[in-house]
């Protein structure tokens, strides 16, 4: 019973982990739409405009990566390192757990790294 008990906590531990990202992920999903809209407004020459358009017309179809390599210019590294390490335990979790199995989180440290990943980013504008 102990056994079962403790597998429901990891259970559970690692859904919340998978909640916790979801909602930071459509945080910075929306700072990096931001981010974009302004530059692309602030932007008169036509050339810039117009690869500003080309590129950025769709940024929240660009891979995570991609968006989190952009926030090295402004945020420690080290700190996107780990946000994408949970990343790649989200998804391990939500895809069946069939590969190996990723550093491990806990849901306590996750939202640490988050939400100091999400306040340094939003401090900046």
């Amino acid at each position: 019973m102990l056994d079962e008990l403790r597998n429901a906590r990891e259970e559970l531990d690692d859904l919340v982990v998978v909640a916790l990202f979801a909602a930071f992920e459509q945080q910075l999903l929306d700072h990096f739409e931001s981010v974009v809209r302004e530059v692309r407004r602030s932007t008169q020459n036509p050339l810039h405009r117009r690869i500003f358009h080309e590129r950025l017309q769709k940024p929240r179809y660009w891979r995570l990566y991609e968006i989190l390599d952009c926030y090295k210019a402004v945020a420690d590294p080290n700190a996107i390192g780990e946000i994408k390490q949970i990343y790649q335990y989200r998804n391990w979790v939500a895809h069946g757990r069939r590969e190996k199995r990723p550093p491990s989180t806990s849901p306590e440290s996750a939202y640490a790294r988050l939400k100091g990943f999400l306040e340094q980013i939003y401090e900046l504008g």
